[in-house]
């Protein structure tokens, strides 16, 4: 297998789990946003902020990881 050949199973492996990390923030956020409440207390706003950065940090780890396999792989 020559070298483009390498470059483009990267480029598409990369494309696949940019769509794979996208995906999962989408799901991830409609279940935040799928019954919202007229009136929300300090702590549910308290709840939601934590659960969001828990999934952000989620995410960057998963992405992390997903470069240093790249990285061994290639």
């Amino acid at each position: 297998m020559g070298l483009m050949h390498y470059v483009a199973d990267k480029d598409k492996l990369v494309e696949l789990i940019n769509r794979l990390c996208t995906k999962m923030g989408d799901a991830n956020m409609l279940e935040l946003t799928i019954s919202p409440a007229k009136d929300i207390g300090q702590d549910q706003i308290q709840e939601l902020k934590e659960r969001i950065a828990k999934l952000q940090s989620e995410r960057q780890n998963l992405q992390r990881r997903t470069a240093a396999c790249v990285k061994g792989i290639f």
